[in-house]
């Protein structure tokens, strides 16, 4: 679609390093195709114009932990330093913030100054659809101090819920649009879209418990619990919130058919990822990195 209207360059943000396919159609039709990502690297690279990754080997670069969105937003910093605009880029950084807290990556080194520069920018932001938001969460939102708790817990996720229980593009939307009338009325649309969320969340919360309770999984290792009553959108949010009750990597997934799919969140010092390589005999396929996964 890209190319038929004329496009020859696609930027990925956060996803393409396993996609070997979509890179050889990509040159077939005469696409540039630049992945930026920051997923575990398990097997051939994409033939790709250009590969951006943090874990890619042998390269300069050495900090490993960046989200998707501090990739794609270090990659936006060094094309403006080129430019001689880079000062320009700043006014992202509450963006690029969000993206790396709600991402559950560590919050050292490059992150911890994407989060604590991007957290101070929230105060006075200069995006309509983030200055339109805030107010409808915080009372006090230009003087509140703003924390990694805030994001993750209060803002993050109702950029989440559209894409979780309809479409991403609505949150998007709002990030772009120049119209503070636009911003407010996605805005109330997004915080109804996380309420449902909460409700779903909760429900399939109370299930996994029960789940949890009757087939003694807390003696587990790793909590695994599946139903098809799950929301597929929903359960990353409720792996996490077991994960944290019961301090274990946990698994959540949903029947879809002959096959299930779903999310699993870990703890420090467990290797998720790492760990789902050694059986991939008995999966469809999964990817992520060692805090998070998603699995077919």
């Amino acid at each position: 679609q890209i190319r038929n209207e004329g496009g020859t360059l696609v930027i990925s943000v956060d996803c393409g390093i396993s996609s070997i396919k979509e890179a050889n159609h990509a040159k077939e039709i005469g696409i540039d195709l630049v992945i930026t990502d920051h997923h575990e690297i398990t097997g051939e690279l994409p033939d790709a114009y250009a590969i951006i990754n943090p874990k890619l080997k042998d390269q300069e670069y050495s900090f490993q932990y960046l989200a998707g969105c501090g990739t794609v937003y270090l990659l936006l910093l060094a094309l403006y330093d080129r430019l001689g605009r880079k000062t320009e880029m700043y006014k992202y950084v509450d963006i690029a913030a969000i993206g790396t807290i709600a991402d559950i990556v560590p919050l050292v080194e490059e992150n911890r100054t994407l989060s604590k520069n991007g957290l101070e920018k929230l105060k006075n932001t200069e995006n309509i659809g983030l200055s339109t938001l805030l107010p409808l969460i915080f009372e006090d939102y230009k003087n509140h101090e703003y924390n990694s708790y805030d994001v993750g817990f209060l803002i993050a996720p109702i950029f989440n819920a559209a894409g979780r229980l309809e479409d991403a593009k609505r949150a998007v939307e709002l990030f772009v649009t120049p119209s503070k009338e636009i911003a407010h009325t996605i805005a109330l649309k997004l915080i109804e879209q996380n309420n449902e969320r909460k409700e779903l969340q909760k429900d399939i919360l109370e299930a996994v418990e029960k789940d949890i309770s009757i087939r003694d999984l807390q003696e587990k290792h790793v909590i695994v619990s599946a139903s098809s009553e799950f929301h597929h959108g929903v359960i990353g949010i409720v792996s996490s919130k077991i994960t944290d009750l019961y301090f274990k990597p946990s698994i959540l997934l949903c029947y879809e058919g002959d096959l299930a799919k779903g999310s699993g969140r870990s703890i420090p010092g467990f290797d998720l990822h790492d760990a789902l390589m050694k059986c991939q005999d008995t999966i469809e396929k999964f990817g992520g990195h060692s805090m998070a996964i998603g699995i077919t």
